[in-house]
């Protein structure tokens, strides 16, 4: 079995057990596990496990290309704040403590979800432009499906802004050999958005980053 086929084999593998953790976290066995932010501890803890396990060094995706990915990560998030910016409005005149959580918050699911969903599943495969657009493609199905299980979104509009913008960042991701892109905008996302919520307490919305 080749490096390469080794690699994708324990990809695979790795979002198999996140998945059964989403699937019985909810049970009394994984009771600790249920705060949302516990949840991100213990995703965060078997994505590290994962890297370990697969001789993964995360550092690079931080690193490598860091100025370039930072300049587009704040852009895409520019636009972002553009876009949402009643919600910046909204920020700005907030507590500060609520702001002060919000983006510990954001920090939280950014770097989680981005090391799994565009560094574990598109950064080690983005080798060639080709190879970049398929890892983004897989990974937006792999976040599809992880929001249907983890926040039991089912909603078809809204799991299909999810796809197209999560394989857009992708590729912006692994065009610029940086996790910078991906990480800023998501986080920016969130700050604006809100917390995660699961449609039984608020109706889906097509939110391309909320978790």
């Amino acid at each position: 079995m080749s490096g390469l086929a080794g690699q994708h084999l324990a990809a695979i593998a790795f979002f198999a057990i996140l998945l059964l953790f989403e699937r019985f976290r909810r049970t009394p066995a994984l009771a600790l596990v249920r705060h949302p932010m516990f949840a991100y501890l213990a995703r965060g803890t078997l994505v590290a496990l994962y890297f370990a396990f697969a001789g993964i060094d995360p550092v690079l995706w931080l690193t490598v290309n860091a100025g370039t990915g930072v300049a587009i990560g704040i852009a895409l998030a520019a636009l972002l704040a553009i876009a949402r910016r009643h919600d910046v409005v909204t920020l700005a005149t907030s507590d500060p403590a609520m702001v002060a959580q919000a983006a510990y918050l954001a920090l939280t699911v950014g770097v989680v979800e981005e090391l799994i969903f565009r560094g574990a599943f598109v950064l080690v495969a983005a080798a060639t432009p080709l190879a970049t657009v398929l890892a983004s493609v897989g990974s937006a199905v792999a976040y599809a499906l992880w929001r249907a299980v983890t926040y039991r979104d089912r909603d078809p509009r809204s799991l299909a802004v999810v796809f197209a913008a999560n394989v857009a960042i992708g590729v912006v991701a692994g065009l610029a050999q940086s996790l910078w892109p991906a990480l800023i905008a998501h986080a920016a996302h969130v700050v604006l958005a809100g917390p995660p919520r699961a449609p039984a307490r608020r109706a889906a919305t097509p939110s391309a980053f909320r978790p």
